[in-house]
């Protein structure tokens, strides 16, 4: 016969045995709620133009200029946000801004080592986590112009203007992009060639 302290042990020991794998579901299930919230709060945008004058080194010229022409250029970019912190041959920290709900600002620092891409890496924002970036690679195109093509990795801040930006990009984050774009371009093919502005 077993005695009853015997057959308590042996009940809890049954016990812990069938709830320790409900245990490890629901870590699982922790997991993938946190990769899951993750993954909401993060977006990638791949974009990709036709460039029908500019050629790839107007474009490339065009994201690396960051003199007050910049501002005429990308729709993002205001001259009285802009600032110039630092500058190597390949690379530069530069902060950036623009009016949106409040101003939304980020500094960058913009790395162009590799010959036909400028990568913009997020060092400080009031929107974007460090670490979010933006790609653009810029090709020829058969005949004339280029190909363009962005990739936009987005990780949003907690807070209101992060919450904002998130929500916009997620609704209309590939119209926004693709419009961002195309007005870049127009823009870049309507400044006379002087050879690459790169102040």
């Amino acid at each position: 016969m077993t005695k009853p302290s015997s057959a308590r042990s042996l009940a809890l020991g049954a016990i812990d045995r069938v709830e320790e794998p409900n245990g490890g579901q629901r870590a699982e299930a922790r997991d993938a709620g946190r990769r899951c919230h993750q993954a909401c709060r993060r977006l990638t945008q791949p974009h990709r133009e036709r460039g029908d004058s500019a050629s790839p080194e107007q474009v490339l010229a065009a994201a690396r200029d960051f003199s007050e022409h910049r501002a005429q250029i990308w729709p993002n970019v205001e001259a009285k946000r802009l600032e110039v912190h630092e500058r190597g041959d390949t690379w530069a920290v530069v902060t950036e801004g623009t009016m949106v709900v409040g101003v939304f600002w980020e500094r960058c620092r913009y790395d162009w080592s590799e010959p036909t891409q400028l990568t913009a890496t997020v060092i400080e924002s009031n929107v974007f986590k460090p670490g979010s970036s933006w790609q653009l690679q810029a090709t020829p195109r058969d005949g004339a112009g280029s190909i363009v093509a962005t990739t936009v990795l987005r990780d949003y801040r907690h807070g209101f203007k992060g919450t904002f930006a998130r929500s916009v990009n997620h609704l209309g984050g590939k119209r926004l992009f693709g419009w961002f774009l195309r007005r870049a371009l127009a823009a870049i093919e309507k400044t006379p060639t002087d050879g690459g502005r790169t102040a």
